[in-house]
């Protein structure tokens, strides 16, 4: 057996030996966490390049199916123009007279009862039996002086 031989040293020396070792094991760790920080950093660059790169490519997914489906889908036809159609002579006599014909089915089909409704004064006049089967013809009153008549018989009505 080997015998080792220890050596003796000084307290200060002792005390030298383990200044210079924890300084050792302080500047290894600093190396480290320096190392580690590098790391981090290029995770995190990567990561960060990653999450750009994979949105660009859903941005471009998306927009090549917005492309593909508004080139798909067919564009609703114009429809055509139809011509404007001129008033009827009831609409005529209607705008005139500001009078219009309201009929009410009654129990038979075959008679109604036809009241004159002016719109003017708000009421009801003329009621008749007539055919429902019949055209109601316009309110053939003469034509109203216009609208300072209407503008009359509406506060005229206010005053009942």
């Amino acid at each position: 057996m080997g015998s080792k031989t220890l050596r003796t040293i000084t307290a200060s020396a002792a005390a030298k030996l383990v200044a210079e070792r924890a300084e050792e094991a302080r500047l290894d760790l600093v190396r480290r966490q320096r190392e580690a920080a590098k790391r981090l950093a290029g995770a995190r660059r990567q990561t960060a390049l990653l999450a750009s790169a994979g949105s660009l490519v859903m941005l471009g997914g998306i927009l090549a199916t917005a492309f593909v489906v508004v080139d798909l889908t067919p564009a609703a036809p114009a429809r055509p123009q139809s011509p404007v159609a001129l008033p009827s002579a009831a609409t005529m006599a209607f705008v005139a007279t500001r009078k219009g014909v309201i009929r009410f089915a009654e129990s038979s089909e075959r008679q109604c009862r036809q009241v004159e409704f002016s719109n003017e004064s708000g009421t009801f006049s003329n009621e008749t039996q007539v055919s429902c089967n019949d055209e109601p013809e316009p309110v053939s009153q003469a034509a109203s002086a216009g609208v300072a008549n209407r503008f009359e018989a509406i506060r005229d009505s206010f005053k009942k």
